[in-house]
């Protein structure tokens, strides 16, 4: 992203940091330890974090980040030079039935409600991230077209979603997933230019980690005979990833890079940012 484009830094008078050019290791694959070995069996999440990290360091110093769906808030760490603003419902309660996360707790929120009626003015954001967050809010078409509105022209959208994702963080779990055509469509409508769609993993990626899936779901007995006859399936399909990464009919989900149209008016024709409590 560069950091002179329309409708930004000749405005507020933000930079590309200097960590987006000086990290080239923003963005790899874990290798090594207890992380590598959990990216080998979780691709899913391992690829999301690269790709969400990297569009992170590229967002210009100043620039003011609204985190929605922040839940605890795992990303702030990964974008120091931005003013960082965290949105959640704050729903969810250690030990809930259907959160799957015993220790959930929440970071410190700037806004809390719904995503689809955040209280703040029009054109304030200049970059909006929401990962792994919209299949558990009610009204999607709704949150796109508020993205739409808390962002500035120029400004731009950061989302990660599933597409075909087992029930989790329960009881706020409405959509198994979403196509790229659902954003291609929604977002133009919502007044977005999309920059990128794409794929998280492949057909055998998924496959392969839903397999490992299933047999940590099975009682210990079971175990004993599921592990011995699917590791060779398991073989096939980690092959089948490294040799069909084309292979994407299937897949964990979509990454998603979209801009906010239309230019910023001058200076002294634009609100007055609102005072926080």
């Amino acid at each position: 992203m560069s950091a002179n484009r329309p409708g930004l830094s000749h405005v507020d008078k933000i930079q590309t940091p200097p960590s987006a050019k000086k990290n080239p290791a923003v963005g790899r694959p874990a290798r090594y330890g207890l992380a590598g070995v959990k990216a080998w069996f979780w691709p899913n999440a391992d690829r999301r974090e690269r790709w969400v990290r990297a569009q992170l360091a590229q967002l210009p110093a100043g620039s003011k980040l609204l985190d929605v769906g922040a839940g605890e808030q795992p990303y702030r760490r990964y974008c120091p030079q931005v003013r960082y603003f965290a949105q959640d419902s704050g729903e969810y309660r250690p030990g809930t039935q259907g959160l799957q996360i015993a220790g959930w707790q929440y970071g410190r929120l700037d806004y809390r409600g719904n995503a689809w009626e955040i209280s703040e003015k029009k054109a304030f954001f200049d970059a909006l991230l929401c990962t792994e967050v919209l299949e558990h809010i009610p009204y999607p078409n709704e949150t796109l077209i508020e993205f739409g509105r808390l962002l500035k022209p120029g400004g731009t959208l950061l989302l990660t979603v599933p597409y075909a994702a087992l029930p989790h963080m329960q009881p706020q779990f409405f959509f198994s997933g979403f196509s790229q055509e659902y954003f291609r469509y929604f977002l133009t409508q919502a007044g977005f230019a999309v920059e990128e769609i794409s794929s998280n993993g492949t057909t055998g990626d998924y496959l392969f980690q839903e397999v490992v899936r299933l047999g940590l779901e099975l009682p210990l007995w079971a175990r004993a005979l599921y592990w011995p006859a699917m590791l060779p399936p398991l073989a096939l399909l980690k092959l089948l990833a490294l040799v069909r990464p084309q292979a994407k009919k299937l897949v964990f989900g979509y990454h998603i890079r979209a801009r906010k149209k239309g230019v910023l008016p001058p200076p002294d024709r634009r609100e007055k940012p609102r005072k926080r409590p």
